[in-house]
């Protein structure tokens, strides 16, 4: 029944970039193992809070299901993600 409803579906598509970025930071962990980096620190700052993101959303999912409201639901990750990215940049801005 669950994977009739959106809810769950985006939650799981959710999960699987989760799962994804575990594998994507695996690549990243054997290049630095050989010292070799073509990103720059706030490209892994940015980086760091992917799963933050992600968790967000699924934890939101998980709790509202079927009373959310995708518009809002949508802005919120929007607005969550632009706020992280402007914090991260702020953070490192050269002074």
């Amino acid at each position: 029944i669950w994977l009739q409803e959106a809810w769950f579906m985006v939650k799981f598509a959710l999960l699987l970039m989760l799962t994804s970025y575990t594998w994507y930071c695996k690549q990243h962990i054997i290049r630095l193992e050989k010292n070799f980096s073509p990103f720059s620190h706030i490209h892994y700052r940015m980086l760091n809070e992917a799963p933050t993101i992600l968790m967000v959303g699924i934890i939101f999912l998980a709790v509202y299901k079927n009373t959310i409201h995708w518009g809002y639901w949508s802005l919120g990750i929007g607005g969550f993600v632009a706020l992280i990215g402007y914090a991260v940049l702020r953070v490192n801005r050269k002074k």
